[in-house]
């Protein structure tokens, strides 16, 4: 994306500025961006001081941006008073940093013309600016309204998925993502936005089995995909079995002879499992791993960010049960400190809308036989301005420095992040 620049009035040469970023039109391959009037000022200064001259004619003056990563930029807090006191001492007991309804940090890059480093503080809101839940909940709502036209799931044919179950995961995959960015929303909405980080696991999930399975033969994908689902469903039935016994499941319409059956299936499936675990050599037990699922479809360190983060949310964790604890000089402490909460809600929205497109990518050029289809009356005038909105925002990282009393303002006092 680039813009140019010149005089209002006399206007001589022509100041043209490259971006590292993408068109806000070109929908979802690339990241786009706003252009703000504080950053083409200083695309301006920085011109001028090369030479450019826009009272006089001549030709265009080019000035290149190029990304460079940076460490994330805690919010300021009025909030540093509450600290928690669970856990060892040290570091790792602080006060959390979204005290202020401003919201969350932005774990991103940030933008600086390429012969001036020193000017990198100086484009902080060059990617997005931190804000506070509400004003994520409106925009993920926006893209709820503009991914329902353009995905629109509805019903398949029988033939066509029993020649590939793909199309019948593609289909359950962006229905679940759908219903949970709605109930996210809606959660968010009643301040129960927090729990949503649940929701987060299963659509990670999608994305790295989709892709996975999108890179075997169909003939590879149906056996290991049959395999799996016998698996599952075998599973389910028999532990339920276990656990109310022959009589209480022979009430529920399952008669003996056909549990035993299904066992003996659980048992050629477990064999048929074994063998492929030594033709396609994953790790562990009769099952592949996540992880090597996530490392087959190039999802690896998605997959290990995100698992950690969903898994503690999930699951039993005393990280987490100490991480919700926060301490008061007086000697209170509370569990559901609102700033906490709203950062876990922004977390969890601005995660699901990413991973759902991630999810229309690993769907691929199978979506259509997914039974998905798309409202022909909807072009890049609805869509653009609901994404630009979205990546404007910035991305919204799980933890942030205010956890460990790294930010300038927290006890620690460390106002120099490296």
């Amino acid at each position: 994306m680039t813009f140019a620049v010149e005089l209002a009035e006399k206007p001589g040469s022509v100041l043209l500025v490259t971006l590292p970023y993408a068109r806000p039109d070109n929908w979802l391959l690339e990241q786009s961006m706003s252009v703000r009037p504080a950053l083409v000022a200083q695309c301006i200064r920085k011109a001028i001081s090369e030479g450019w001259t826009p009272n006089l004619p001549g030709p265009a003056h080019r000035l290149d941006l190029i990304r460079r990563p940076t460490s994330d930029v805690p919010p300021s807090s009025s909030g540093a008073k509450w600290t928690r006191t669970a856990g060892p001492p040290g570091p790792r007991t602080g006060s959390h940093g979204a005290a202020h309804k401003g919201g969350e940090p932005v774990e991103d890059s940030r933008d600086v013309p390429h012969s001036e480093p020193a000017a990198a503080a100086d484009l902080t809101g060059l990617v997005g600016h931190t804000a506070g839940v509400t004003e994520r909940v409106e925009a993920v709502e926006a893209f709820i309204d503009v991914a329902s036209r353009l995905v629109a799931v509805g019903d398949l044919r029988w033939a066509e998925v029993e020649a590939d179950f793909r199309l019948l995961a593609i289909n359950v995959a962006l229905r679940r993502q759908l219903e949970s960015l709605r109930a996210a929303a809606m959660l968010t909405r009643q301040n129960f936005g927090h729990l949503a980080v649940v929701f987060v696991r299963a659509s990670l999930e999608d994305v790295i089995y989709l892709s996975f399975f999108g890179s075997l033969t169909l003939e590879e994908s149906q056996r290991l995909f049959l395999l799996l689902g016998n698996w599952d469903a075998t599973r389910s039935l028999l532990a339920q079995r276990d656990y109310v016994g022959d009589d209480v499941m022979r009430m529920l319409w399952y008669p003996p002879a056909f549990l035993d059956a299904v066992q003996a299936k659980r048992d050629e499936v477990r064999l048929q499992l074994r063998e492929l675990k030594k033709h396609y050599g994953w790790p562990g037990g009769d099952l592949p791993p996540g992880a090597w699922i996530a490392e087959r479809a190039g999802q690896k360190d998605l997959y290990d960010y995100l698992h950690a983060a969903t898994s503690r949310a999930l699951h039993f964790s005393a990280g987490e049960i100490m991480r919700r604890g926060w301490g008061h000089p007086s000697g209170k402490m509370i569990t559901d400190k609102p700033e906490f909460r709203e950062h876990l809600a922004s977390f969890a929205l601005d995660q699901l809308w990413r991973l759902y497109v991630e999810t229309w990518g690993a769907a691929g050029m199978l979506m259509e036989g997914a039974g998905i289809s798309s409202d022909d009356t909807l072009d890049s005038a609805d869509m653009e301005p609901v994404l630009s909105r979205l990546l404007t925002l910035g991305k919204v990282p799980l933890v942030h420095a205010h956890e460990w009393n790294l930010a300038p303002e927290g006890p620690l006092r460390f106002a120099d992040p490296n």
